[in-house]
């Protein structure tokens, strides 16, 4: 172990480099901490077009790489390593790794997002990003004209297939259960789009294609289908924030993300939580990105004893 670092970011996605780079720049003593390999849900992101600022498109990875560019330009540290636990309740904070390393803190961000489904569909890891989205805000724009495929069964895959019927020439929304776990008035909405067709009782078994996406393959109650189609979007049972490693330490919504107040400031003194991790977030890139830069500021007004936010304009 080090000395102290004024903060640790856990987390190495859009909200947790955007948090380094304003800490950073503030002159604060910096550690992000991110899993080997790719930073977060947006780095399976192939087509970002919709980033202020950056002409699109650009891959999620990229992006993030540019963002922890600057923070490191600005002198934030960075290593790799798997948060397995913490102590928020000493001060110093302390957290730990599965690499075996220690390190202490006086204030923690917490930028861990969320863990995928564990359970992939065969095909789906392969065409991830060439046809295959989880997605539909970020990629729905792409399939204008074309016919997609969203497989899912909550009223959250109902609002996904309604943003992609905005584009698509049909959107085919395939539900695992019969009956679906959607809400009724979720189904009478979807069932009045004129482009929106809901099929029911079909569960997704395999992703198929060449080059990329191609077709899927549904088991029904009568026999296997293969549908062909542009696209799909796979939201089946979504994603479950990553906070195992908190042991308890922090309240959680019933969704098991941390929650915060406005400032993204948690229950506990200079520990603060961002980007889809937390309660209530919405699941874009630059609202991450947006809750790392006032979790910053917040973070740096509370580590000084001041009773105004730093801004900073330039």
């Amino acid at each position: 172990m080090d000395a102290i670092y004024d903060v640790v970011i856990i987390g190495g996605g859009p909200a947790g480099n955007t948090a380094a780079l304003y800490t950073a720049r503030a002159e604060l003593r910096t550690l992000v901490l991110e899993k080997p390999g790719r930073s977060g849900a947006l780095a399976s992101t192939e087509h970002l077009a919709n980033y202020p600022g950056v002409p699109g498109p650009v891959t999620g990875s990229a992006l993030v790489a540019t963002i922890r560019q600057q923070a490191e330009a600005f002198g934030a540290d960075y290593s790799a390593g798997t948060v397995i636990s913490v102590d928020l309740g000493s001060d110093p904070r302390a957290v730990f790794t599965n690499e075996g390393n220690y390190y202490q803190t006086r204030g923690v961000i917490i930028a861990t997002g969320a863990l995928e489904r564990q359970a992939k569909i065969p095909g789906e890891e392969e065409f991830l990003g060439r046809g295959v989205s989880t997605c539909a805000t970020c990629d729905a724009p792409f399939y204008r004209g074309k016919t997609v495929i969203i497989a899912g069964n909550d009223d959250s895959a109902g609002e996904e297939c309604l943003a992609v019927a905005r584009f698509a020439a049909a959107s085919l929304l395939m539900t695992p259960t019969l009956p679906p776990r959607i809400s009724p008035d979720m189904l009478a909405v979807l069932a009045a789009h004129p482009v929106v067709s809901i099929n029911h009782g079909w569960r997704l078994r395999e992703i198929l294609g060449d080059d990329r996406f191609r077709a899927a393959r549904f088991q029904t109650l009568q026999a296997e289908q293969i549908v062909p189609a542009d696209g799909i979007f796979v939201l089946l049972g979504g994603a479950k924030p990553s906070t195992g490693f908190l042991r308890g330490q922090l309240s959680l919504d019933a969704e098991g993300a941390i929650l915060t107040n406005p400032d993204h400031s948690t229950t506990i003194p200079r520990v603060y939580a961002i980007g889809d991790v937390a309660a209530g977030h919405v699941k874009q890139a630059i609202v991450a990105a947006g809750e790392g830069c006032v979790a910053a500021l917040a973070i740096e007004k509370e580590l000084r004893g001041r009773q105004k936010l730093s801004l900073d304009y330039h």
